[in-house]
C-alpha cells in the first residue's frame, strides 16, 4: 500500500512538471528547443548548414521594407543579417531598383551619369523615351514628360556610396533592395569543375599509351566533351565572381512638372476639390486621346460606311429584281 502511494505521488510530480514544461515552451521562457526544432524545420541540416537562399531573401525583404531605412542601409543590413547566420558574405550580388522624380531631368540624369564615372562604374543598358507616340507630329520640349532608364554597374564595395549620392538627384518614389546569395551555386561550380580537371588528366593520361588508333579517337572525343565542359564551368564561375564584384542597379529617372502634395492640414471639402480637379483633367486627356484616335479611323469608317451604303443599296434592288420577277410568273 506504501509503495502505490509512492508510486502515485511521483507520477504527480511528473505530470506537473510536464505541464509546467509544455507552458514555459508556449509563453517563450523557454525557447531554445522551439528555435532549434523551427530551424530544422525549415531547412536546417542536423550537421549544422543553413539553407542560405531562405535565408537571404528574408533577411533582405524585412530590410528593404523597413521604412525609416535608405536603400544603402537596407542591404547592408541584410547583409549583417546574413553574416550572423553564419554565410559567406563575400558571394552576395547586390540588386537594387530605384524610382526618381524631378523637376530639373536633364541635370538629375548628368548628375547620375557623373556619379556613375566616379565610382568607376559603367552602363550596360539604357533607354529614353518622352511618353509620346504621336508619330511623325512634333511635340514641343515643354509638353514632353521624359524618362530615362538604365541598369548600371558599380564596384561592389561603392554600392552604398553610389546609393546614397543617387537619392539626391529627386524625389524617390520606389525603392526595392535585395541581396542574392551565389555561395552555394559557386561551390557547386568548383566541385564540378575540380572532378572534370581529374577526369581531363586520367584521359590526357591515357592517350599518351593508347596504340590502337580507333581507340585513340574514341578517347579524344571524350576528352573533348570534357574541355567544353570545363569551358562552360569557368565561364559560369568568372560571371558570378564578376557578378559579385559589381552590383546591378536598375535607375529610372521621371520628369515631373510638378510635385502635388496634399498637406495634413487641408480639410476634407480642400481634398475632395483636389480630387475632383484630378478626375476633370483625366478625363479631358482620355477624350483628347479617343478624339485624336477618332480622327486617325476617320477615314476608313468612311469607308466602312460608303460599303455599307453600297451593300444595302444592291440588296435593296436585288430584292426588288426578285419581286418584279415573282409577280410576272403569277
Amino acid at each position: 500500500m506504501k509503495a502505490r502511494k509512492t508510486f502515485l505521488a511521483v507520477l504527480i510530480i511528473v505530470i506537473v512538471l510536464v505541464l509546467s514544461g509544455g507552458a514555459g515552451c508556449g509563453t517563450g521562457e523557454f525557447s531554445a528547443s522551439a528555435d532549434y526544432s523551427d530551424k530544422n524545420s525549415a531547412g536546417y541540416s542536423g550537421s549544422g548548414g543553413i539553407k542560405q537562399d531562405d535565408i537571404t531573401e528574408d533577411a533582405a525583404g524585412e530590410a528593404a521594407v523597413s521604412e525609416n531605412n535608405t536603400v544603402s542601409d537596407a542591404v547592408l543590413s541584410a547583409a549583417e543579417t546574413a553574416a550572423d547566420f553564419g554565410m559567406d558574405t563575400d558571394m552576395l550580388v547586390y540588386h537594387c531598383e530605384i524610382t526618381i522624380d524631378t523637376l530639373e531631368f536633364d541635370q538629375s540624369v548628368a548628375d547620375f551619369k557623373a556619379s556613375l564615372e566616379s565610382s568607376e562604374g559603367f552602363v550596360e543598358k539604357e533607354s529614353y523615351y518622352d511618353n509620346y507616340h504621336s508619330g511623325g507630329y512634333y511635340v514641343e520640349e515643354e509638353k514632353k514628360n521624359r524618362t530615362y532608364e538604365a541598369t548600371v554597374r558599380v564596384p561592389s564595395d561603392r554600392y552604398s556610396e553610389f546609393l546614397d549620392g543617387a537619392e539626391s538627384l529627386g524625389d524617390v518614389r520606389t525603392q526595392n533592395a535585395y541581396a542574392e546569395n551565389v555561395s552555394p551555386e559557386y561551390t557547386d561550380l568548383k566541385t564540378a569543375l575540380e572532378i572534370y580537371e581529374a577526369k581531363e588528366t586520367r584521359y590526357i593520361n591515357l592517350l599518351s599509351t593508347i596504340t590502337d588508333d580507333q581507340y585513340a579517337l574514341e578517347v579524344e572525343r571524350e576528352l573533348m566533351d570534357i574541355e567544353i565542359e570545363i569551358a562552360k564551368l569557368k565561364t559560369r564561375m568568372n560571371q558570378i565572381r564578376t557578378d559579385v564584384a559589381y552590383s546591378y542597379i536598375n535607375m529610372t529617372i521621371r520628369e515631373v512638372r510638378e510635385y502635388a502634395k496634399i498637406k495634413s492640414e487641408d480639410t476634407f471639402g480642400q481634398r475632395m476639390l483636389n480630387r475632383i480637379s484630378d478626375s476633370w483633367h483625366l478625363f479631358l486627356n482620355v477624350a483628347e486621346g479617343l478624339l485624336v484616335i477618332f480622327i486617325m479611323l476617320f477615314p476608313y469608317l468612311l469607308i466602312v460606311v460608303i460599303l455599307l451604303l453600297l451593300l444595302l443599296f444592291l440588296n435593296r434592288r436585288y430584292k426588288k429584281k426578285v419581286q418584279k420577277r415573282k409577280q410576272q410568273n403569277d
